[in-house]
């Protein structure tokens, strides 16, 4: 007994920030006197008997009725002084919660209003209040209470709090297929079931020793299919490149897994701004220059494509180079967007998983005609379907201008090099005129809103054509140097000079941004705008020496470009590669 009474005045004490007050005697007979209700409240009359009995139900000590209180959020918490003011409860435990009765858990992050099933039996959730002096709370407490009951009985208690049905999670409220999400599901288990069908016929091919009756039969073979994806040797691709494309992907997927990290809540955002004053952290902070890197190498490949596919004779069809492009990304990019449109919802739940699930989701909904038309970046900047894919759209809009350039400099190299040369110092006085325009601090991250500096600057082809265009300028040299043998020579100590100036801007790109992040930063709007007119080509440069010395032999023992024996519709296919 002494126990239980330990249990029940250390749960009611410590969740006494939500507004309940106790008389801490469990063997208080008539519980019901205590009963929150002692005031007049606007609340249903549902929701105040459910009340009553989840309290009678703490004084007897029942154990579904302490699992509910424990599993709400509570103060004094730890943290409070390094900013930890982010508190939802025990989630699964309210959700597992069985009673008799039928309390079952469920989590509200902020409030929603499930229908009561009958007079005897209620669901429990949790809810999570905003606007509490703390920063969020959650709370679990019976379904048959709205909103608009809770905002009720909160403001009249200690802290102020505000609920929200939209931010709701039960084990009742869970969404159910609907018409779009069954279409889904058809669509891929339609696919799954063509790539088992083709693998299983390519294995019987091999078993038997025969020819497979026609190359489709086999297209969406996992064997075959996989053998070119873990294939390494081509003839007449870059080598160096490679290794170039694994680093930046690897940095691309750290960079955003410490994005997606710091979006949701921890519980020491003090630590995590002392980190963000460290040199290191600009490993991370900084590695946006890393999709400059595959903007560098998209215009290398389309410019050396070209050029190789053209001077083996194949006729330049713009309608066929469009088209390639088109269906190379689309229909994958396609699937993405009703998966994340539709099932997406249905694979994951937590205390905030309808509000995250939410904002992925309803931009797909909504926009996802200018997604697969990739013009998002200009359509719905602020409100991007897959986030990421604005990167497709930035490059998709640079590849359809791409003739513009390609066929001067396959017929005119001067002045196709001229041309590109123009483009992109009008890209570095774009980026210069909109950072001054809209104030920017030149590193990203420093900006109080990012949105500006995002939609203006970062997801715009103008603006990050720089690396594109001097990838552009970097495949007519590594295909002249091809095309007519030329062994490059360059002085040791030259090369060893233009190794450290190269190394010494690639580091300069990635860490000089850290010290806007200071608090004593004095914000000089010409330094910043310089910062961002420049770091992005001074990045593509430097990684285009990296390049450029490893196809010469310059760059420790990496394998030199050979004699370009590819097919020529496997040349045709580098000419729509980016």
């Amino acid at each position: 007994m002494r126990l239980t009474n330990a249990i029940i005045f250390l749960l009611c004490f410590t969740s006494g920030s939500y507004g309940h007050t106790y008389n801490f005697d469990a063997n208080e007979k008539d519980a019901n006197s205590r009963s929150i209700f002692n005031h007049t409240y606007n609340i249903s009359k549902i929701c105040m008997d459910h009340i009553r009995e989840y309290e009678t139900s703490i004084w007897n000590g029942e154990t579904w009725a302490l699992q509910m209180l424990d599993a709400s959020a509570k103060l004094p918490s730890s943290g409070i002084l390094s900013a930890n003011w982010i508190y939802l409860g025990d989630f699964d435990t309210c959700l597992s919660i069985n009673h008799k009765t039928e309390i079952l858990g469920k989590v509200l992050s902020w409030c929603l209003g499930i229908p009561f099933r009958n007079a005897l039996a209620h669901e429990t959730r949790m809810v999570t209040p905003d606007g509490a002096p703390i920063g969020i709370f959650a709370v679990c407490l019976p379904d048959s209470c709205s909103a608009e009951d809770f905002q009720e009985y909160y403001k009249s208690k200690l802290f102020k709090l505000s609920f929200f049905e939209s931010l709701c999670t039960s084990k009742s409220s869970k969404p159910k297929l609907d018409a779009g999400d069954i279409a889904t599901i058809s669509f891929l288990s339609a696919i799954l079931y063509i790539i088992l069908m083709s693998t299983g016929y390519e294995i019987f091919t091999l078993y038997m020793k025969r020819k497979p009756l026609h190359p489709i039969l086999t297209a969406f073979s996992l064997v075959i299919n996989t053998k070119k994806l873990l294939q390494t040797t081509d003839a007449g691709q870059i080598p160096c490149l490679h290794g170039i494309r694994v680093i930046s992907t690897m940095w691309v997927i750290l960079g955003h897994r410490y994005n997606t990290a710091i979006s949701i809540p921890y519980i020491n955002p003090t630590s995590f701004n002392e980190w963000l004053l460290e040199k290191q952290s600009m490993i991370i902070m900084g590695a946006t220059v890393s999709v400059d890197t595959f903007f560098l190498l998209s215009g290398l490949l389309i410019s050396y494509g070209f050029l190789i596919a053209t001077a083996k004779g194949i006729k330049f069809n713009i309608f066929v180079y469009y088209l390639h492009r088109f269906l190379r990304l689309t229909p994958l990019l396609a699937a993405l967007v009703l998966i994340h449109a539709t099932v997406l919802k249905h694979l994951g739940s937590g205390p905030l998983w309808n509000l995250m699930i939410t904002s992925i989701s309803q931009p797909c909904k909504t926009y996802w005609w200018s997604t697969l038309l990739y013009i998002q970046n200009y359509v719905n900047a602020e409100e991007p379907c897959i986030p990421q894919t604005w990167y497709l759209s930035v490059d998709t809009q640079l590849f359809l201008l791409s003739p513009l350039i390609l066929l001067p400099l396959k017929h005119w190299p001067r002045i196709g090099l001229a041309i590109t040369g123009v483009l992109t110092g009008c890209s570095i006085v774009a980026c210069f005129t909109i950072g001054w325009i809209y104030e920017l601090f030149g590193f990203m991250m420093a900006n109080r809103d990012t949105t500006p500096y995002t939609k203006h600057c970062y997801y715009q082809p103008h603006t990050r054509a720089g690396p594109w265009l001097i990838g552009i300028i970097l495949g007519y040299i590594i295909f002249e140097i091809k095309q007519k043998h030329r062994k490059i020579s360059i002085n040791v100590l030259l090369s060893v000079l233009l190794w450290l100036v190269s190394s010494a801007i690639l580091l300069a790109c990635v860490f000089t941004g850290q010290n806007m992040l200071e608090a004593t930063y004095v914000y000089n709007k010409f330094t910043n705008v310089i910062y961002i007119a420049l770091m992005r080509p001074g990045w593509a440069l430097g990684v285009s020496w990296v390049i450029f010395a490893c196809i010469t032999g310059h760059g420790a023992k990496s394998p030199q470009l050979k004699d370009q024996t590819a097919k020529p519709e496997e040349s045709l296919e580098n000419v729509g590669t980016s």
